[in-house]
């Protein structure tokens, strides 16, 4: 929804849902996945806490993986 974009909402769901799964529901990690190319989805990813972990491939394409560990 481009009329949506540059608002920050992404981030703040991001954040948030991060904060959620690290803190009441005590998971060590959380990972999420983007395409490559997507520059605007892995500098999402990296504001949330996010750190680049590698590539993988999901359903046949290749993704960069990243990771937020429980501090």
């Amino acid at each position: 929804m481009p009329d949506k974009w540059c608002r920050g909402y992404p981030t703040e769901v991001g954040r948030e849902l991060a904060g959620l799964s690290l803190g009441p529901l005590d998971l060590e990690s959380v990972i999420a996945y983007t395409l490559p190319d997507n520059a605007r989805s892995r500098r999402v990813l990296e504001k949330c806490g996010f750190s680049e972990e590698g590539e993988v491939v999901h359903e046949e394409a290749a993704h960069v993986l990243f990771r937020r560990r429980h501090v």
